[in-house]
């Protein structure tokens, strides 16, 4: 909640933000994440959007000294403008 009601998010214009996701009838799911091929296809095709970008998640393995640790976390693909800058955000960090 602190991240998202009381800091500002890390990227310029954050308004101007927009999540976009398939929905799945079959399985009556109206947030459903679309498939690597889907982004390329909406990033190619794209002419609304000044630049897009992918998030996703899942669970990673981190070992080293002593036990495995099951943890969860994300990843973003970098998001590249058509002028071909990036936004100035950078990787997000929390535990």
């Amino acid at each position: 909640m602190n991240a998202v009601l009381v800091r500002p998010l890390p990227f310029p214009e954050p308004q101007r933000l927009v999540v976009v996701n398939e929905k799945n009838d079959r399985l009556h799911l109206q947030d459903f994440g679309s498939s690597v091929l889907n982004y390329l296809s909406w990033k190619a095709q794209a002419r609304s959007f000044e630049r897009m970008g992918a998030i996703g998640g899942g669970n990673y393995n981190l070992s080293g000294g002593g036990e495995p640790e099951n943890l969860a976390g994300g990843h973003q693909s970098l998001l590249v403008s058509s002028t071909g800058n990036p936004t100035r955000s950078g990787p997000i960090v929390s535990r």
